[in-house]
């Protein structure tokens, strides 16, 4: 629920499943990639329609995030496993009551 990605998504969190980079290959077209600065994460856009696709960050570049409202099939994720940067959250955020929930990345 960081304010990043309260802008990139227009209010809300955005749900998101993790993969090992060195796994992920697209399928078809090549993303438009779009990165802030050199220490901010990298995004891939959808060349046809703008969606955001994937991110990236240079703190942890074994992994990609894949937006979950872009698979084929968005049913076969089953639920977030954690919130994070709750101390960015909104007030009209609704934390789910069963999910652990992080005022910041663990760890960090």
């Amino acid at each position: 629920m960081c304010r990043t990605c309260q802008k990139l998504s227009g209010g809300l969190g955005n749900l998101f499943f993790v993969v090992a980079a060195d796994a992920f290959r697209y399928a078809e077209a090549v993303p438009w990639t779009f990165q802030k600065e050199a220490d901010t994460p990298s995004r891939d856009f959808c060349p046809d329609c703008g969606t955001q696709l994937t991110a990236r960050s240079h703190r942890a570049p074994s992994v990609v995030l894949i937006k979950v409202g872009t698979l084929d099939d968005p049913s076969v994720f089953g639920g977030p496993d954690g919130v994070f940067w709750t101390s960015e959250k909104q007030a009209f955020h609704h934390l789910p009551a069963d999910v652990p929930a992080h005022a910041r990345l663990p760890g960090r």
